[in-house]
């Protein structure tokens, strides 16, 4: 059990500018025992780095937003630059958000988990633009072989979709983008070694199931109407 006042003594002194290792000298020559004095510094600093719901909220929203106004200008750019420049352009754009992440637990001196927690749904919204729109892609690509199968001439409307055929594969944009967004992450948790915050990870899976569902109802409805 962490001693309340030896807390609040440690949070005074280090509020005037005292180390921790001049502090815990001085706790020392008191006969505090180095346990109790180890374990009141780190409940000081499990304290320090936990984030407000609000702030993780608000970060959590604004990234996804940022992220899926990225990704939909990929997405425009790439249907007319080819497979390559298309992967390419998600792996980018996947590394800078990733890096973004890591970039704001680091300044505000967060733990891992709460990377890993905005790693792992901050993205949300662009893996259902990713999928989305290249399931659409495919479909519509999919149906003008049907139309061209059966001597359906379908006019300008075969022009409109050859500038996006091929696309890119939707699961495999979608796992690029998602994986990039979180490598810097994966490395601090690893450089830490707090190997148990990739139990979190283990959430990906449900997440990516449930948006997987989604979309393929949308896209459903949406092709119906052509």
């Amino acid at each position: 059990m962490v001693n309340p006042e030896l807390i609040n003594w440690i949070k005074s002194e280090e509020a005037q500018g005292h180390s921790e290792q001049s502090l815990t000298k001085i706790l020392l020559k008191q006969k505090y025992s180095a346990q109790d004095i180890q374990e009141a510094f780190s409940s000081l600093k499990e304290k320090s780095q936990e984030t407000p719901f609000s702030i993780s909220f608000t970060l959590l929203v604004g990234l996804g937003l940022i992220s899926l106004i990225l990704t939909t200008i990929v997405l425009l750019f790439s249907s007319s630059a080819g497979l390559i420049i298309g992967y390419f352009l998600m792996i980018l754009s996947g590394t800078g958000i990733g890096y973004f992440i890591y970039h704001l637990k680091q300044k505000l001196n967060a733990t891992e988990r709460f990377g890993a927690i905005l790693g792992i749904f901050s993205p949300g919204f662009s893996l259902i633009m990713i999928i989305t729109s290249l399931k659409i892609l495919q479909n519509l690509s999919a149906q003008l072989s049907e139309f061209s199968n059966q001597n359906f001439s379908p006019g300008g409307y075969a022009d409109l979709i050859n500038i996006f055929s091929p696309s890119m594969n939707p699961v495999l944009a979608a796992m690029l983008f998602y994986l990039c967004c979180n490598i810097f992450v994966i490395i601090s948790i690893i450089k830490s070694k707090e190997y148990k915050t990739f139990l979190w990870y283990l959430l990906f899976p449900t997440l990516f199931f449930v948006l997987w569902l989604i979309i393929d109802l949308l896209t459903s409805a949406i092709m119906q109407g052509f």
